[in-house]
């Protein structure tokens, strides 16, 4: 069920980052957030997430960066990655699909519920 599954945000714009958690917690996760890549990843350290929703570009560790990190952790946690930019939008070398900026709430649930093993689709 939903409330027992964690999400990790890392995004850097405030504003989007807030929306991102207010969508996933209305949907019944507990979700974690991180301004960017290196927050991020010291939460994922420490506790682990069922999910990462990671923007790509971020200061200090951007979401390739992170999801490089990511992999020397665990290398089945799913990342969905999410842009503004169009130059970002089809990278093949990501480790997980890319959710172009703006995005509608379902959009983002629907995106999310593809990433998880079948037992766990209340993404």
């Amino acid at each position: 069920m939903a409330e027992s599954q964690t999400v990790l945000v890392a995004e850097d714009t405030a504003p989007v980052r807030k929306l991102l958690r207010r969508v996933l917690e209305t949907e019944g996760y507990r979700v974690d957030e991180a301004s960017d890549g290196v927050e991020a990843l010291a939460l994922f350290t420490r506790t682990g997430h069922d999910i990462v929703l990671a923007d790509i570009r971020m200061p200090r560790m951007d979401g390739r960066e992170l999801a490089v990190e990511l992999r020397k952790q665990s290398a089945t946690v799913p990342i969905l990655f999410v842009s503004g930019y169009d130059a970002y939008l089809d990278q093949a070398d990501l480790p997980g699909p890319v959710l172009a900026k703006p995005f509608r709430p379902e959009q983002l649930v629907a995106s999310g519920r593809r990433l998880l093993p079948a037992a766990d689709k209340s993404f």
